[in-house]
């Protein structure tokens, strides 16, 4: 059975009547291609009820798209009957809610937008930019837009639900649903964490069918870096990392078109976005990705963040302006790896652990989450990395997640203070393997 192409959902005031103009002419090509419907309030005929067709369109979104202003911030109508139905959406149905940020605005004083991922920093609103800028962003936005809806064969969809009818991982991309407690497991060495007695992601670690990519960073603020070394712990976790890729002891090499690698001043969120978004665009339905990070995190917002080089100094006791800056969504970055094509997806946190540990509940079947809840202490750096490292240079691609998961619990029995290693993940459903 076939179904209508995804709507996108664009919320505006009708004084920013340009932005959406210049949004639906970057939109046209995915129109066209019958990958989207775009949907504003200007589609309403004479004589429908406006709000009950607004209503219908939200509820039939998969995308929403927030054209943010002073304007659309003052709307009582976009306060009372169009925010609401569509942040509920994003927690209930997994609708993606885009901000834009197109005038100088209270964006990030309120509350209930402020925690989501603005398609650009708050600090630098459209209208701000230079024209060939303004277009970059649209262009940006079009992309991901693409990346999370474009249909791949095999698969189909409950228009607005996000629910995937058929298929196992990576049939297509999909948004993220609630969960219930069947398939899902959290296995962990930490006393206060729930337990699972189900072994869970008895997969490899490294692609058996389609292609291996890699995304692999490592870094931390500027502000935090000591000059007196001339490589930092996290730097030289990345480089340990990345020789799984080029030793053939491990994997073996990759072509560079599939692997990132940011180390030190490198990784910043505008290199790590644009990196997210080539991935995204380029990955395969049958491909496996590697995502690892040893660095720090923060709790600017609930679940938390990894921060990248250009965070900004939270010692100071200033008053962070821009918290997009610097960092990289716990939730973001959950959201990202249901949303890819990709078969499986492995994620390697040493340290900034607890900053994902809530958000990837959320995970879909085949994407894994293997860190630490307690990795405050400094001299636990690296411990983690270093482990695994030993784990695949002994067993090589074949090594299963669990494998990785057994081998690093073993481990943290002898630690003081232990690291509390957790992993958290979906396994397929049987007979989808």
């Amino acid at each position: 059975m076939s179904h209508p192409p995804p709507c996108v959902f664009i919320s505006y005031s009708h004084k920013d009547e340009r932005w959406r103009e210049r949004l639906l002419v970057h939109l046209k090509p995915l129109a066209r291609a019958g990958t989207i419907v775009p949907w504003a309030d200007t589609g309403i005929r004479a004589g429908e009820s406006w709000r009950l067709e607004i209503a219908r369109a939200i509820d039939a979104a998969r995308v929403a798209v927030l054209l943010v202003s002073a304007d659309f911030l003052a709307s009582d109508f976009i306060a009372k009957d169009e925010l609401p139905p569509l942040l509920d959406a994003a927690r209930t149905k997994g609708l993606l809610v885009i901000p834009v940020i197109v005038s100088p605005c209270r964006y990030e004083q309120t509350t209930s937008l402020s925690s989501l991922q603005a398609i650009n920093p708050a600090s630098k609103a459209l209208s701000k930019m230079t024209k060939p800028e303004k277009e970059e962003y649209f262009v940006k936005l079009s992309i991901q837009i693409e990346s999370v809806l474009s249909p791949v064969p095999g698969m189909q969809h409950h228009v607005g639900t996000g629910v995937p009818e058929q298929g196992g991982i990576g049939s297509s991309l999909v948004t993220p649903f609630p969960l219930t407690a069947g398939g899902y497991f959290v296995r962990s060495t930490s006393e206060d964490s729930p337990v699972s007695d189900q072994v869970g992601a008895n997969v490899p670690m490294f692609a058996t069918r389609g292609e291996q990519w890699a995304l692999i960073v490592g870094t931390e603020p500027k502000w935090l870096r000591r000059t007196t070394e001339p490589l930092s712990m996290e730097m030289i976790d990345a480089v340990d990392v990345s020789d799984w890729f080029w030793s053939p002891d491990v994997y073996g090499p990759i072509p560079s078109e599939r692997l990132f690698f940011f180390a030190g001043s490198d990784a910043t969120s505008e290199a790590i976005s644009l990196a997210l978004d080539r991935i995204a665009s380029a990955i395969g339905p049958n491909d496996s990705l590697l995502f690892y990070f040893s660095g720090h995190a923060t709790t600017f917002s609930d679940p938390g963040e990894l921060i990248l080089y250009d965070a900004p100094n939270v010692q100071t006791g200033k008053k962070i302006t821009d918290k997009s800056l610097g960092i990289l969504s716990a939730r973001v970055l959950v959201d990202w790896c249901n949303r890819l094509r990709a078969e499986k997806i492995v994620c390697i946190l040493d340290s900034g652990g607890p900053a994902c540990y809530k958000a990837s509940r959320a995970l879909l079947p085949g994407r894994y989450f293997i860190s630490g809840l307690n990795c405050r202490y400094v001299d636990r750096n690296g411990v983690l990395t270093w482990y695994v490292r030993r784990t695949m240079h002994k067993i090589g691609r074949d090594v299963t997640v669990a494998q990785l998961h057994q081998i690093l619990t073993a481990v943290d029995q002898l630690l003081e203070p232990k690291l509390d290693v957790y992993l958290r993940g979906r396994d397929l459903a049987p007979g989808n393997e």
